[in-house]
């Protein structure tokens, strides 16, 4: 019985390296190769410089107001920011709010904050958290560092977050071009 499985493994082994050969001599098939590695790349390179900015930012705003501890107040989390909504949310600890505002001054387009993205309390010990905030809807829990975030998470939160701007040169123009050249 084992011999049995054991040779319609291989087989179908055999099957699958022959589809695959024929598949990388397709020279569509070959491109989406090529740009899912161009995707890994980029990704793997914005990795280090999101975790490092977001990391300053949390600190900075940390050291500011002399932020120590997590927020233990339960009803500190997305759903009360939504609920009372923001001007009208208030962390009775008053660490929530402040790193709410911070964020709020930093978004370049404060309708596409989503507050849902993140474990609000968490804000004082987990920059990711607060980089959440600046990518679209649907940030599990599961995202807790770059190296979890997809391509587009990382470059919405470059593009959003006022943080990158200023610490890193960005070139709209040129982006701009590339833009037009690669969807063109």
């Amino acid at each position: 019985m084992l011999c049995v499985n054991l040779l319609c493994i291989v087989m179908y082994c055999r099957i699958i390296m022959t589809s695959l050969d024929d598949r990388l001599q397709d020279s569509n098939y070959a491109n989406w190769l090529q740009v899912a590695y161009g995707l890994k790349c980029l990704k793997d390179g914005l990795c280090t410089v999101t975790e490092k900015i977001m990391s300053e930012f949390q600190e900075e705003i940390r050291s500011q107001h002399n932020i120590v501890e997590v927020c233990d107040n339960k009803s500190c989390n997305s759903k009360s920011i939504k609920c009372k909504e923001v001007d009208k949310f208030h962390c009775p600890n008053n660490v929530c709010s402040i790193f709410m505002k911070r964020i709020i001054a930093e978004h370049t387009n404060k309708s596409q904050i989503f507050w849902k993205n993140c474990e609000v309390r968490q804000w004082p010990v987990k920059c990711w958290e607060i980089a959440k905030a600046y990518m679209g809807r649907g940030q599990t829990s599961a995202n807790t560092e770059p190296a979890t975030t997809d391509c587009a998470g990382l470059l919405q939160l470059i593009s959003r977050c006022k943080q990158f701007q200023s610490k890193i040169n960005l070139n709209h123009i040129a982006a701009e071009e590339v833009k037009l050249s690669v969807f063109s």
